[in-house]
């Protein structure tokens, strides 16, 4: 079973409705998805708005492979749990986000780990037809650490982070 996952705190329709796709053309394909607020139809999945901690967790140890945004959590729960990672950053572009920091990320951290990152439906869709052959993201070494940590102080101190907390 693949894991889709968008978060809590923003819609990401492009990426539900990306997977969705893959999984119409795909019969007896597995995704159990974390969809959030979002609006996109996803009739070929099986879905839930949101995922308790427990549940959450349950889902990731059980799951092939995870597909998501560039969130820090996610990011860290596959590198805990050694599972593979599919990311597709969110776009301020788009109006999937208020910057471009998960670009940033993806470009600076997290493909150096080996995390597969994918930026639009076709390359979402390649990745996830060789999900099977995906090595689980490589526990970065202390310079890169020091790399993330930089990621996440230039987020927290350009305006990122609202009085209720930590914007994904």
């Amino acid at each position: 079973m693949i894991l889709l996952t968008v978060g809590t705190q923003l819609p990401f329709d492009r990426l539900v409705a990306g997977v969705d796709r893959w999984v119409a053309g795909r019969p007896g394909a597995r995704v159990f998805a974390q969809v959030g607020e979002g609006g996109a139809p996803a009739p070929h999945l099986t879905s839930v708005q949101t995922l308790s901690a427990s549940s959450y967790d349950t889902a990731l140890r059980s799951a092939t492979a995870v597909v998501s945004h560039a969130g820090m959590g996610v990011v860290l729960a596959a590198l805990e749990s050694g599972t593979p990672l599919i990311v597709m950053p969110r776009r301020a572009d788009l109006g999937e986000h208020r910057s471009e920091h998960q670009l940033e990320v993806c470009q600076r951290q997290l493909e150096p780990m080996g995390v597969t990152v994918v930026h639009d439906e076709s390359q979402l869709h390649k990745a996830l037809d060789r999900v099977s052959a995906l090595s689980p993201p490589t526990r970065p070494d202390p310079r890169q650490l020091e790399g993330l940590l930089d990621g996440l102080r230039r987020f927290v101190t350009d305006g990122a982070v609202s009085a209720a907390g930590v914007a994904g």
